[in-house]
């Protein structure tokens, strides 16, 4: 039925437009608003008297339809009026994105910590930490995008300046922040499928990443967790150049052999252990044996091996690196060496003996810690492994043919400590991949 209403003596009949009326109200049902019967939540009544409301604030719908709806509707000739009571105000105050490294808490390794990105945003000289907000941001991004089929940057960079966040300055309203500006940053952590919460030291790359997705911008970025330079030398490890034997090497290497010794000496350099599982007789020795000439002077390193190749290890080293002065710590009068450990280059053990002379071994910082046959330790809670972790050195190297025996818990105790927390704890490497991969042949958790 049309309106009617009197004016002086005549009867004004408004025409409706039924169609052109439920266009307007679809359209307001699109920005998010709902009849207030239709919400989780118990409307109030006033709320009852309205033909569509938004839920309690914080609402993003309603800000979005705050700042960005209404000026077109206004624009589009809707009278529009707002009482003072209407939660969201927009502020002009202009908005300064910045994005930094943080330290964060864990067992840090070879001085090296966890760390995460920070996200905030600087309104009228204040911080205001935006991180939450880009968290479920990007959460609900990962339901919409498939992270194997996400649109090229331009798209990307389009999309977020359509969908803004807006931060709370309490009495002073909401500021509205575009993310366009670090469109390429979010794009970087949907494409792979990165943790945005606490980082391994191992994901140093994806911060050298970020720097260089905002290079160029209006974004501040700050390595306040001091990550940045780890992220470039473990950048610098897929660089590889032509590798030059050291001097003092006696030995030719095979083109593989040079190749895992240069590997393992950036690895080491950059502060990481690694584990060189090449197969019997492909010269782990000799490539090893490559990489502590190249770090000769830098003081003693350990190496570990089982007695049986013991005087492999001493005929190895006296053929391919003469230079380097050997002490073995083995037989009774083992403990009376200990004094000429600072002038050695590479002390030799065997397994046997660590936890008898772990006082010895723990008290000395060594270069490396080297372990052959490192198959041996797969039992994370013998004395033996548990003696190794106790000694201390800025590098991990762990030599083993047969890096897997029984399950893949062989795995996860090896690089547990060559690089501890790569995989997780015991509990969340079964769950995340021994049993995927053992019980349900699951390929994707098999090749990372």
């Amino acid at each position: 039925m049309s309106p009617q209403f009197v004016s002086g003596d005549e009867v004004i009949t408004l025409k409706r437009d039924n169609e052109w009326e439920e266009n307007c109200y679809l359209r307001l049902v699109d920005t998010g608003a709902i009849p207030p019967f239709e919400g989780d939540f118990t409307p109030s009544d006033k709320m009852l008297d309205a033909d569509l409301v938004f839920p309690a604030a914080p609402s993003h719908d309603a800000m979005r339809f705050t700042f960005d709806i209404l000026p077109q509707l206004r624009s589009e000739g809707w009278q529009i009026t707002e009482n003072s009571k209407w939660p969201y105000r927009l502020s002009a105050a202009k908005a300064q994105l910045s994005v930094s490294t943080q330290a964060e808490p864990g067992e840090g390794f070879q001085g090296h910590d966890w760390f995460s990105f920070g996200f905030q945003v600087k309104i009228s000289a204040k911080n205001h930490d935006i991180a939450p907000m880009i968290a479920a941001f990007l959460e609900q991004i990962a339901v919409n995008y498939d992270p194997q089929a996400l649109p090229d940057l331009d798209s990307f960079t389009k999309d977020m300046d359509r969908h803004p966040v807006y931060v709370d300055l309490g009495k002073e309203g909401y500021t509205q922040v575009s993310l366009a500006p670090i469109a390429g940053v979010l794009h970087l952590f949907l494409r792979q499928e990165a943790e945005r919460h606490r980082l391994h030291p191992t994901d140093a790359p994806l911060v050298a990443a970020v720097h260089d997705a905002l290079n160029g911008s209006d974004v501040c970025f700050a390595d306040e967790a001091g990550i940045l330079p780890l992220a470039r030398a473990l950048q610098a490890l897929s660089a590889q150049d032509d590798y030059t034997p050291p001097e003092g090497l006696k030995a030719k290497l095979r083109p593989y052999q040079a190749f895992g010794a240069d590997w393992m000496e950036r690895i080491t350099e950059a502060g990481f252990g690694g584990v060189l599982a090449d197969d019997m007789g492909l010269g782990k020795t000799l490539q090893t044996l490559t990489t502590l000439q190249a770090r000769q002077g830098r003081g003693p390193s350990l190496l570990v091996a089982p007695t049986s190749l013991l005087h492999n290890w001493q005929n190895q080293a006296a053929q391919f690196t003469p230079e380097l002065r050997l002490l073995t710590l083995h037989g009774l009068k083992r403990r009376e060496l200990a004094g000429q450990i600072p002038d050695a280059d590479l002390v030799i053990t065997t397994y046997p003996l660590l936890s008898r002379d772990q006082d010895i071994l723990s008290a000395q910082n060594w270069d490396l810690i080297i372990v052959d046959e490192a198959q041996t330790l797969k039992n994370p809670a013998s004395q033996m492994a548990k003696a190794l972790r106790l000694i201390p050195g800025s590098g991990r190297l762990a030599l083993t043919g047969t890096p897997v025996e029984n399950s893949l818990q062989d795995l996860w105790t090896l690089f547990d400590w060559v690089v501890p927390g790569l995989l997780g704890n015991r509990k969340t490497f079964v769950s995340v991949f021994r049993t995927p991969i053992e019980k349900h042949a699951d390929a994707q958790h098999r090749h990372g």
